[in-house]
């Protein structure tokens, strides 16, 4: 109690003494003019989808993750040098809360971006900007932009698709994304069923579709800048499926899942005679959700994620045999969140967070090298949220990890050991207006045994908008 009472006391301190600017924002926002009423929002988690359409980026724009598209660190690019102890804490501190993603899901035109300081000069950042526009008739057209500049991927993402209704219940779709990388732009087609309470959408989607046509009719490997060619011998081509379903009034549930099957590519340089390999990779991923929402202020809901990829590479070179390995990747995370909406201006939330992150590499010659590293982490964060009538929103945030690593100590090449316990205090100031949201905050981090114990976490900022 007495040690509790000590960090209570250093932690009370330190928000006076760092941020007494936050006491001038309590004592004149009464008299700030009106800018818009504080409305009660419908509680609908919606978290699930946004965790599925960031994944999806990321296999559809594999050419902008660390090291690139053919890099030996794999398809998730999970531990990498830029990656700390801290980096999962950032990640839950700094994303949207359910009720704002659940708004940017049912919304068709919107942009908001979120970041977080990464370190001294760099942000890690996310943008989203989305629009629809009518053709006429039965037809429309999306476009959707993404900008992501992260410890294991950095790029943008740019999709069109136009879309037909038909009848009241049913819609198709095509679109492409479009890639910096030409030979990275994709294709997809897909359909839509919407009957009562059950929402069914799939795709079916060819990667890389003008791959081959780059590195082999127009030989790529003639150009200045690349003397490397990349053929697939099978094509790549996902399958993307999801289900959304009102059980009752107040249970929902959500699915979805992905498999890509095994594609093959030979990767050949004209530098280097024997520098070339071949390489199969495939992947899935499944995900599900129920919310229940007893009442309209309070809603309880858990969820389950689980990625797997596999990579399998045979270099042409005998003298570099070592680098014939196969690679499993594997992340498995476990949710549980609750809020409870007082009244229009309090709120109160919890999240809870179990997450498994394991990779396996088997080398085929010297397996003394091999590597088998498994993470635990588990996070929870606890919140409290108020805004008035004027538009003033805070938000006060306690943020805790624990993660270790019981296998595979010392086998990544990451920044920092990644096993740790930590603390966060995370404060958020901001407005809201009718159609729009902008808010930034600070942390204090707290690590017992450490010198100094307390120190400052991060800083961050995010903005929505909606039209």
């Amino acid at each position: 109690m007495r040690n509790l009472k000590k960090i209570s006391d250093q932690l009370f301190g330190t928000v006076l003494t760092k941020s007494h600017i936050i006491l001038w924002c309590l004592v004149i926002t009464a008299s700030i003019p009106r800018i818009s009423l504080a409305q009660e929002q419908v509680l609908q988690y919606g978290s699930l989808q946004t965790w599925e359409e960031n994944l999806w980026l990321f296999f559809l724009d594999r050419n902008d993750s660390f090291q690139g598209r053919l890099s030996e660190k794999g398809i998730l690019k999970r531990f990498t040098p830029l990656v700390d102890s801290k980096y999962q804490l950032d990640v839950l501190g700094s994303q949207f809360n359910p009720l704002e993603d659940s708004r940017w899901n049912e919304t068709a035109n919107g942009v908001r971006w979120r970041g977080t300081s990464a370190t001294t000069l760099l942000l890690t950042s996310f943008a989203e900007f989305k629009t629809s526009v009518a053709l006429g008739g039965p037809w429309t057209m999306n476009a959707l932009f993404n900008q992501t500049t992260d410890r294991g991927f950095e790029g943008s993402a740019i999709r069109l698709q136009v879309a037909r209704t038909l009848g009241q219940s049913a819609k198709i779709s095509s679109g492409i994304h479009l890639d910096p990388h030409k030979a990275g732009g994709d294709f997809w087609i897909g359909a839509e069923w919407n009957k009562g309470p059950n929402r069914v959408t799939s795709q079916f989607t060819i990667l890389d579709p003008l791959n081959n046509f780059l590195h082999v009719t127009l030989d790529a490997s003639l150009h200045p800048h690349g003397d490397t060619t990349v053929v697939y011998t099978q094509q790549p081509v996902a399958v993307r499926l999801a289900d959304h379903l009102n059980l009752h009034e107040n249970i929902r549930i959500e699915a979805y899942a992905m498999l890509m099957p095994t594609a093959l590519l030979d990767s050949s340089s004209k530098k280097e005679e024997y520098g070339g390999f071949t390489l199969g990779e495939s992947a899935k991923y499944l995900g599900g959700l129920i919310e229940w929402t007893p009442t309209k202020r309070l809603l309880l809901a858990g969820s389950i994620t689980e990625v797997n990829t596999n990579s399998d590479r045979t270099t042409n070179n005998t003298l570099r045999g070592n680098s014939n390995h196969e690679l499993s990747e594997m992340t498995r995370e476990i949710t549980g969140f609750g809020i409870f909406r007082a009244n229009n201006h309090w709120s109160f939330s919890a999240t809870g967070v179990k997450k498994t992150m394991m990779e396996k590499r088997t080398l085929r010659q010297d397996r003394t090298n091999n590597v088998d590293y498994l993470l635990n982490i588990k996070m929870g964060k606890l919140a409290v949220s108020y805004s008035n009538p004027n538009g003033f929103i805070t938000k006060t945030s306690l943020l805790h990890s624990v993660s270790e690593v019981p296998k595979g100590i010392g086998e990544m090449n990451v920044t920092n050991y990644l096993a740790g316990k930590f603390y966060r205090f995370l404060l958020n100031l901001g407005w809201e207006f009718d159609n729009s949201t902008v808010s930034i905050g600070g942390a204090y981090d707290y690590q017992s045994g450490q010198n100094p114990s307390w120190i400052w976490g991060t800083a961050s900022g995010r903005f929505s908008m909606y039209w």
